[in-house]
């Protein structure tokens, strides 16, 4: 019994000290953000502990995605933002939805994409943009995006023409879809 009690005392004391440490960061960002304008430094300091809470409920429940992904995105903000809890709030906000967009895999209504295809793209994005699930979802956008422009040749370019140049720029970007459309579009002006 004594040895749990411990326990909570000290969880006490550690939720004490980071609430403290997390006082000390808002006041000190916003009397740096606003020196002399104490109406602004109150709206800023309101402003980060809202911000703060909204940390603490995302943090509460991994924002809803896997623990070690959240793990990964909030590393990411925090990393980015060590004293701006408002922009961390934002930026995991953006990576939890990368994650969910990435997590549902490589779409669009415009193209089928196969499964090898999305294998290929989700591979390519995870690659380069490995801690960061918002840049994912980007490149997995841009990647359908190229793909769709290479399946669907426009009726002023010749079905020879466009097939020598999609080869052409497929050898030269393999497995990016993005670069090889870019490369045809060059190619065509």
């Amino acid at each position: 019994m004594l040895r749990h009690e411990g326990v909570v005392v000290l969880a006490l004391v550690a939720s004490l000290a980071a609430a403290q440490g997390a006082e000390a960061t808002i006041r000190a960002k916003c009397a740096a953000e606003w020196p002399g304008d104490g109406q602004m430094q109150a709206y800023c300091e309101r402003m980060q502990r809202e911000a703060l809470a909204q940390l603490q409920q995302l943090n509460a429940r991994n924002g809803g995605i896997p623990a070690d992904s959240y793990r990964v995105a909030s590393g990411r903000c925090v990393t980015d933002w060590p004293n701006d809890y408002s922009m961390q709030v934002y930026c995991l906000q953006q990576q939890i939805e990368g994650y969910q967009e990435v997590a549902r895999g490589p779409s669009s209504p415009l193209v089928d994409v196969t499964p090898q295809e999305a294998a290929v793209i989700s591979q390519r994005c995870s690659l380069d943009w490995p801690h960061d699930y918002a840049m994912q979802a980007y490149c997995q956008r841009q990647q359908v995006e190229g793909l769709a422009f290479l399946r669907n040749r426009p009726v002023s370019v010749q079905a020879a023409t466009w097939d020598r140049l999609v080869s052409s720029c497929e050898l030269e970007w393999r497995n990016d879809y993005s670069m090889q459309a870019y490369c045809v579009r060059n190619s065509l002006n």
